[in-house]
C-alpha cells in the first residue's frame, strides 16, 4: 500500500477578537461568505461584514487583533438582543427566506427577519 498524500488547503485566518467580557457561543456565516453572525452569551446577536477580502489582509487576518494592519477583516453593522436571559446557542440563516433562526441554551426559537436585524 501507498502511503496517503496529506493535503495542507486550509489557511488560518483570525477574523475576530473579543475586547471585551461577553463570549461567543454560537457562528452563522452566510451562503458567498459576506455576512458573519455571531451569538453571544448575553443574548445578543451580532451581524458583521467582511471589512477587507482575507486575501487582503497581511498575514491572512492573523495578529494581535488590534487596530493595525494585521486587524481582524470583520465590522460590526448590527446587533440585537434576542433572549433577555440566555445565551444564544445556534444560529440557523436562510438566507432565500431573509431569515435567521435562533436557539436558546434555555431552547427558546425566534425567527428574526434579516432587515431587521
Amino acid at each position: 500500500m501507498q502511503p496517503e498524500a496529506t493535503r495542507a488547503a486550509f489557511t488560518l485566518s483570525l477574523v475576530h477578537f473579543r475586547r471585551d467580557e461577553r463570549r461567543v457561543t454560537a457562528l452563522a456565516l452566510l451562503p458567498g461568505g459576506t455576512r458573519v453572525f455571531l451569538g453571544l452569551n448575553s443574548g445578543v446577536i451580532e451581524e458583521h461584514v467582511f471589512s477587507a477580502p482575507l486575501a487582503d489582509t497581511p498575514g491572512g487576518g492573523g495578529g494581535s487583533g488590534g487596530g493595525s494592519a494585521g486587524a481582524p477583516p470583520l465590522r460590526l453593522v448590527a446587533e440585537k438582543r434576542v433572549f433577555s436571559r440566555a445565551a444564544v446557542a445556534d444560529i440557523a440563516p436562510a438566507q432565500s427566506a431573509a431569515r435567521l433562526a435562533c436557539l436558546s441554551d434555555d431552547g427558546q426559537v425566534w425567527l428574526l427577519v434579516l432587515a431587521c436585524l
